[in-house]
This record gives structure tokens, C-alpha cells and sequence, in this order.
């Protein structure tokens, strides 16, 4: 592995530690798709003609793909995607609308790749983040970016071009650490704090590797701790170093309730001054979802079928991570305060 910047290579090191701890990724299908639910039905009515309202589960056999089949098969009916004639269902006027384009080809495929939107300052273009990474933007509301080693303050959000405008803020959100807001793994990021922590990868390592990885080490040694998390005051907020990835620190802000301006990367949670470790610690994360903008569901390959609610929380089931969540809020917080 060439790793040419810090992050990189903390990545590859962590990365090459979970290899030879004979670590595998699991195999999971992405949770609750009801979107797929709803093209399997759309495509139904398109390959035999129509098929019968009452008998309609017969044709996946309690597969749990169809789990909310009858909420969706209600909605696709209620808002014209099938009509009924005589028992039977048939391709209705909305689904014409919405695929009947090329032979209903779009109704053919149910893959598409995951939305990310590139982040542009000016004429420039930083990188790119996840939907979950502009969770509970508002226009009226100041939302912060993490990204490149800097805080950047969103602008506007075009989701029809996938991207986001925003403006650099230096004096806000101070930054020590360059995090891509796309998600990586509880069990990647863990290996990477392990690495920090002293964990060496069992691998040859070049002469500026090392020299690399031992400044790393002393340049983030008040993130991290063999106790827990790591909880830093400053006179502007405080951060709480996770290092337990995107999805799972999402997932602790939305348990956290609206607490004031917040944002998280994949090893840290930004919060306001009064959260503490008593909020943290009550934090119910079992049942907490993390905020997707409506706007960003659209990304979501057939959500146009489901009803709006239905819609978001498919999308926002994929973002949780309530395991790693639980890892946070229930282990021990050593708590500090930021270097001026």
C-alpha cells in the first residue's frame, strides 16, 4: 500500500491490523427494503399482465424482502401505481408516469450506486460526503462540515446536481484531524484508534512509514484512550472522541435530541457546551435514527412508490448504527479539556 497523506495511511494501517487478525467483513443485505418491495410488485403487474390482490404473497413465499409488502401494496394502490379491476391488479396511470420511460426499463434494474454529494468551495471542489453527513441542515440553520482538515459552513445544497456549496469557517469547529464524512466501518475506525493506541500492523513498514506512524501517534495521543472515549472541553463546545465510525456517532447525535449545533465524522462527535457525560450516558441509541433530509430519499431507486415516512426510515436504518452507539454511550468517557 502507497499511503501519501496522514489519513490514508492511518486507514491503510488499520486496515492491513484487521487483515491479520484474520478479520472478514460480514456479508449483510442492506436493511429494510421496502423499495425493492414495491418494484417487485410494480414488476409483477408488468410481467403477467396483473395478478390477483388477495393471493399476491404466494409469488415470494414469506421471502423478507416483502416483510412491509401490504403497508407498501396499500400505498402503491391508494396513490394510483396499481389499479383494480375485478380483484386483479394492473399497471396504473402513476407508475406509467413515474417508469414507463424505455419500456419501463428504469423498473427493470433495482441497482444503483450510493448517493454522495461533492463539496464545492468557490471554484473548488474539496471531496465529496455522504447524505447522512448533512443530517438535520436547515436553511435557516448553520450546519458544519468537518472535511480536509478544515470546518466548512453549508451554503446550499442542490440535490438535483449532488452537490453542496459551503464556505470555510476558521474559526469555528476547530479541526484536528482531516475526516472524510463518508462512512467507514465501527471495526475499521476501532482499528485505526488500536493503531494510535500502539498496535503495530504485521507488516514491513518503510523507513518514512515509521517515522509517519510514530507522529501520528504523538499528534493524536489526547484522542485517544485504552479506558474509552475521550471527552475534550473547549470555550466554544467540546468533542468527544469516538473513533467508532460515521454511522454510529450519527446515530448517538439522534439519540442525543436536538442539543444545538452538532456534526460528527468517523471519529469524532462535535457538541455544544452543557452536553456532558450524564447526556451521553442517558442516551437511548436503541431506538434513535439518524435525521436524512427528505430531499436526500429522492437518491433512494424507486422511493417515489413509498410514502414519504416509509421512504425515510429505509434510508435512515441504513445509516444506523445502534451497536456502535451503545459501544460509546455505555463505556467509560475520560474526560479533558482542548490545548489552547
Amino acid at each position: 500500500m502507497l499511503a501519501t497523506e496522514p489519513e490514508p495511511f492511518l486507514r491503510a494501517a488499520g486496515l492491513l491490523l484487521l487483515w491479520r487478525r484474520g478479520f472478514v467483513e460480514p456479508v449483510k443485505p442492506p436493511m429494510s427494503p421496502r423499495h425493492i418491495a414495491a418494484q417487485q410488485l410494480l414488476a409483477l403487474a408488468l410481467q403477467e399482465g396483473h395478478f390477483d390482490a388477495s393471493t399476491w404473497q404466494t409469488w415470494w413465499d414469506a421471502l423478507p424482502v416483502m416483510t412491509d409488502g401490504a403497508a407498501v401494496l396499500e400505498y402503491l394502490r391508494a396513490q394510483d401505481f396499481l389499479t383494480e379491476d375485478s380483484g386483479l391488479l394492473f399497471i396504473g396511470p402513476r407508475a406509467e408516469k413515474e417508469f414507463g420511460r424505455r419500456y419501463f426499463m428504469d423498473l427493470l434494474s433495482s441497482f444503483t450506486a450510493d448517493l454522495e454529494l461533492r463539496v464545492i468551495a468557490g471554484r473548488r471542489e474539496i471531496g465529496s460526503v455522504s447524505p447522512l453527513a448533512l443530517s438535520g441542515h436547515r436553511p435557516d440553520k448553520e450546519k458544519l462540515l468537518l472535511l480536509a482538515g478544515h470546518a466548512w459552513r453549508v451554503e446550499a445544497v442542490d440535490w438535483d446536481r449532488h452537490e453542496v456549496l459551503v464556505s470555510e469557517q476558521p474559526t469555528k469547529g476547530k479541526v484536528r484531524w482531516p475526516s472524510r464524512p463518508i462512512p467507514e466501518s465501527f471495526e475499521l475506525v476501532r482499528a485505526e484508534r488500536d493503531v494510535l493506541l500502539g498496535a503495530d500492523p504485521d507488516v514491513e513498514l518503510s523507513a518514512r512509514a515509521v517515522l509517519r506512524l510514530a507522529m501520528l501517534r504523538e499528534d493524536l495521543a489526547g484522542t485517544v484512550s485504552s479506558d474509552g472515549p475521550v471527552l475534550l472541553s473547549g470555550d466554544q463546545g467540546a468533542v468527544l472522541w469516538t473513533w467508532a465510525g460515521l454511522r454510529a456517532n450519527e446515530t448517538l447525535l439522534a439519540a442525543l435530541g436536538p442539543v444545538g449545533e452538532v456534526s460528527a465524522d468517523n471519529t469524532a462527535v462535535h457538541l455544544p457546551l452543557g452536553v456532558g457525560v450524564a447526556a451521553i450516558r442517558s442516551a437511548n441509541v436503541d431506538t434513535a435514527l439518524p435525521i436524512v433530509s427528505p430531499q436526500a430519499v429522492e437518491g433512494l431507486k424507486f422511493s417515489a412508490a413509498l410514502p414519504i415516512d416509509l421512504a425515510t426510515a429505509t434510508l435512515a436504518e441504513r445509516f444506523v448504527d445502534p451497536r456502535g452507539a451503545a459501544d460509546v454511550a455505555g463505556s467509560k468517557i475520560v474526560v479533558g479539556r482542548e490545548p489552547s
